[in-house]
């Protein structure tokens, strides 16, 4: 039972990752520009961006990463996606506000996390983390990224650094502790 979960999840992701365009990819590693400590109290020029239509991304704002929410009871409406401006290393939680002629989804931010400086490599898990091992697609971590995750694909609990909880009810991050999380990749 648990082996045809995780090709569910494999396939759900990997049906995500060929669907939605990616504007620009790095590795796990980037470089952050900003010593903000991570919380939903993001400083004043970070949460200007609360309210933002995407994509297109504003000029000033490089797309890193992203991934869909995908509630078990509902079609997904909600992406979290890690950018960076020239200020700031940020996870936007946005809202599928309406769709263009070819069927793209706009996403409006409704939160904005500000990211610590990075001295190694980070990954950021969406959508793939467990909870005391049960799937919870609410889930959003900052973790190490290291030779044993790129090898097995699994991040273990010792390499989760922060987590927040998607609310989906009030459109906000919601920091959580990060004991018994462990995510899965691809």
């Amino acid at each position: 039972m648990k082996f045809r979960f995780y090709i569910l999840l494999l396939f759900l992701v990997g049906l995500f990752t060929s669907c939605y365009p990616i504007i620009k990819q790095q590795s796990p590693g980037i470089q952050a520009t900003s010593t903000y400590i991570a919380t939903s109290e993001a400083t004043t020029d970070a949460r200007d961006y609360i309210g933002t239509i995407h994509p297109p991304y504003p000029d000033s704002v490089i797309f890193q990463e992203g991934s869909s929410i995908y509630p078990s009871t509902s079609n997904y409406k909600w992406s979290v996606v890690r950018v960076a401006d020239n200020h700031h290393n940020m996870l936007w939680l946005s809202k599928v506000v309406s769709y263009d002629e070819n069927g793209v989804p706009k996403h409006a931010v409704s939160d904005v996390v500000v990211l610590p400086l990075e001295e190694e490599k980070r990954v950021v898990a969406v959508s793939t983390c467990l909870l005391s091992g049960v799937i919870d697609p609410e889930i959003v971590v900052l973790a190490k990224w290291d030779e044993d995750v790129s090898r097995t694909r699994f991040l273990p609990n010792k390499n989760v650094l922060l987590a927040w909880r998607v609310n989906q009810t009030t459109g906000k991050f919601e920091e959580l502790a990060k004991q018994n999380i462990e995510c899965i990749f691809e």
